[in-house]
């Protein structure tokens, strides 16, 4: 990971490596904004947790979950969240990428690390 860059407060934060899950912070925070560019030829779905750690594959109770379109030969499918209020967490703030894409109650963590997050945050 890059380090990070602190702008009005906010951090911007940029992986350095393609990967298929990101902790962006490991205390209470907020998120303002990211992005998840996805290299792979599948659609997947990126899920939006309030913890310090990635969860174990299986059931899990995501705070958020958006679907990542896919990648293809001319360029990454590429998903920006926005809000207009930045979203709150009580522990943490990690962002995983699921090869499930019916439920965004299960979480199979994508295998092929074919993904690239940025994000800008700050701890509460």
């Amino acid at each position: 990971m890059i380090g990070d860059l602190i702008v009005g407060g906010l951090k911007q934060t940029a992986g350095t490596v393609l990967e298929n899950s990101h902790v962006f912070s490991t205390t209470q925070g907020e998120l303002y904004t990211f992005t998840v560019l996805n290299y792979s030829t599948s659609i997947r779905q990126l899920l939006v947790f309030d913890s310090t750690a990635l969860p174990s594959n299986g059931t899990v109770t995501p705070v958020w979950f958006y679907p990542i379109p896919a990648g293809s030969a001319s360029g990454p499918g590429a998903l920006s969240v926005l809000d207009t209020y930045p979203m709150a967490f009580a522990t943490g703030i990690t962002l995983a990428v699921s090869s499930v894409v019916t439920t965004p109650f299960s979480l199979t963590v994508a295998t092929d690390t074919m993904y690239a997050f940025t994000a800008q945050w700050k701890n509460s």
